[in-house]
């Protein structure tokens, strides 16, 4: 999961904290990024993630995000509704410049005292050449 995110103006270069994650992400995918406040110019959602296995902290910003057009719902065994979120995210690395993919997902959790928002923990994140041999493979079998 990105550890740290702020939205940084393309024009002043002003940051700013993004608050929750998956609301970003949602308006982002959305088209409702927010401009800047002091200069009203667009802005870019940046991210640092740390990762395991010897790997460590890396920077990245958001290119691109996407949601599905329909969102997946169910009701959880009692009866209360869930949403299912998941995002396809291209970002480009500050250190590298190489193109990768996050595929980090939420539930929406629909309870008699709100909503409870549950980020799911085991998101896949790589290079998108990696992402786009896996996905010729699976259209080459015929399942895209």
């Amino acid at each position: 999961m990105g550890t740290s995110r702020y939205f940084v103006c393309k024009k002043c270069n002003k940051r700013e904290w993004a608050g929750s994650l998956f609301d970003a992400l949602r308006a982002i995918a959305n088209d409702k990024g927010p401009d800047c406040l002091q200069c009203s110019s667009p802005r870019r959602l940046e991210l640092g993630f740390t990762f395991g296995l010897g790997l460590g902290s890396y920077e990245y910003h958001v290119v691109d995000c996407y949601l599905p057009d329909r969102i997946t719902t169910w009701n959880d065994k009692e009866d209360c509704k869930v949403e299912f979120f998941p995002f396809l995210i291209i970002l480009k690395g500050s250190q590298t410049e190489e193109t990768d993919i996050w595929l980090p997902y939420w539930h929406l959790h629909h309870r008699l005292g709100g909503i409870r928002t549950k980020y799911g923990q085991w998101a896949p994140f790589m290079n998108i050449m990696t992402y786009k041999q896996l996905q010729a493979k699976a259209q080459k079998d015929g399942h895209l």
